[in-house]
């Protein structure tokens, strides 16, 4: 019994030192400007969001060019309060955003990621169809009732392509049939498509859109496999399985959040929109985003909108205004290809936002606002935010004075380079050059980088 315990205290001062090392590489102070401090977690945010022209320079070089760089920010922070920039609207309004966003990626932890387990005998089963190509045929129909001839054989039609990455080949006596491997078809599909027997036709299976009918003619089954090769596979299987359990997660909890919000998207509202913007920009044959032109066009046009309202919902109202706000934060691409195009891709837009909005509320009622990730993240847009527009402040007034744009340009480099040691000058920075050096950084980017699936709500 006292031999247990002890184990137990060893296995509970193991778990305590690793959390604790975790908590100071999060908390280790890396430089502190005035009573402004920056912790190693936030240098990492900062390094793993900057440019590869930096990152590549090396690791002392990187590092202390990303340090200087929230440095300089810091202090151009200060002096635009200092200045009473924060109470700039565009800046309160960005810095809500932000928030809002960081909230929602708490909120998909606590409710998508959180929720999701892998098991081995999940992984072992993907790894049999990785092992398992398919010599698939696929006919699709465009009602119910012709499908359901082609799987009982009474009509034929001729092979479909499922993916157009041409990957066919010719059976003699069979005809063109598709090789498909694991992971390279809706997993539905794919369900479908692995358990079949050779030779058989499917039920018809309607995507919303079309229906399928499958018959696997041959399978082809590497049986060359080994635990070795299994464990060295199992990292990327488990990321695959886990991606589709995620997006099938958010999926079901977009819709039974959004459901009973009853969005209303005002026709006529989005058809001004999608008319001024058509007439502007006339087709493309890529999405793209709005140009600025088109945004600005949208803003001084908008009290010309025959309803302010843009989307109607349960919580509240999303107006013109507020979209172009949005968009100029958080831009997405839309199709030129024609006026229908445009107003499809600005209602999907419309139902991004808004579910953006709804989330947020609800991460917010969870106090999700609370958490320091959060909080973090709205001080780092903070300040990001104020540091850059006292520089177009600057930049503005020396510009307001002389016309010649070279000397406009040469004259704000020399009062930003003043402006840079004034301010250091005048406070106390200190650097702990060990403490920085022993920072880990990695390229892979954080889990702020992740999003609700938004397609599930189109």
């Amino acid at each position: 019994m006292i031999k247990c315990n002890q184990i137990l205290l060893i296995l509970l001062l193991t778990l305590l030192i690793s959390f604790c090392s975790k908590q100071m590489q999060e908390k280790t102070v890396v430089a502190s400007i005035g009573d402004r401090q920056i912790t190693a977690d936030e240098f990492i945010h900062a390094y793993e969001f900057s440019p590869r022209q930096i990152t590549q320079l090396g690791r002392e070089k990187a590092f202390d060019i990303i340090l200087d760089g929230l440095i300089k920010k810091s202090l151009f922070a200060d002096e635009a309060r200092e200045r009473g920039l924060l109470s700039n609207s565009f800046i309160e309004n960005s810095v809500n955003y932000f928030e809002r966003a960081a909230i929602n990626r708490e909120l998909y932890l606590h409710h998508i990621r959180d929720s999701v387990f892998v098991n081995d005998k999940e992984i072992r089963n993907a790894y049999q169809k990785s092992n398992t190509t398919i010599f698939l045929k696929h006919f699709i129909a465009t009602n119910k009732n012709d499908a359901e001839k082609i799987s009982k054989g009474i009509i034929s039609v001729p092979h479909t392509p499922l993916l157009n990455n041409g990957n066919n080949i010719n059976i003699e006596g069979i005809g063109e049939v598709e090789k498909i491997s694991f992971n390279e078809v809706n997993q539905n599909l794919e369900n479908i498509i692995y358990s079949l027997p050779s030779l058989q036709f499917s039920k018809p299976y309607y995507d919303g859109k079309i229906y399928h009918v499958l018959c696997v003619i041959d399978k082809d089954i590497n049986v060359m496999t080994t635990e070795s090769k299994f464990i060295s596979k199992k990292p990327s299987l488990e990321s695959v399985i886990r991606k589709r359990k995620e997006h099938h997660a958010a999926s079901q909890f977009v819709n039974r959040i959004m459901e009973p919000q009853n969005l209303i998207i005002k026709a006529k509202t989005l058809n001004w929109m999608a008319e001024i913007i058509n007439d502007e920009h006339k087709g493309a044959s890529n999405p793209q985003y709005l140009k600025s032109k088109e945004v600005q066009l949208l803003y001084e046009k908008r009290e010309g909108a025959i309803s302010k309202e843009l989307g109607i919902y349960k919580s509240g109202i999303l107006t013109v205004e507020d979209f172009i706000e949005i968009y100029r934060m958080n831009p997405i691409e839309i199709s030129y290809k024609d006026k229908f195009s445009i107003r499809k891709s600005l209602e999907n837009i419309v139902a991004i936002y808004v579910r953006n909005r709804v989330f947020s509320d609800i991460g917010i009622h969870e106090n999700l606002d609370r958490e320091q990730s959060v909080i973090d993240e709205k001080e780092f847009w903070e300040e990001r935010l104020l540091a850059n527009e006292l520089k177009k402040n600057i930049f503005e007034n020396i510009k307001s004075q002389d016309v010649d744009s070279v000397e406009v340009q040469k004259k704000y480099n020399q009062k930003i380079e003043d402006l840079v040691q004034e301010l250091k000058d005048q406070t106390n920075i200190d650097i702990n050059k060990k403490a920085l050096m022993a920072v880990k950084t990695s390229d892979y980017g954080l889990s702020r980088k992740i999003d609700f699936f938004a397609k599930h709500l189109q």
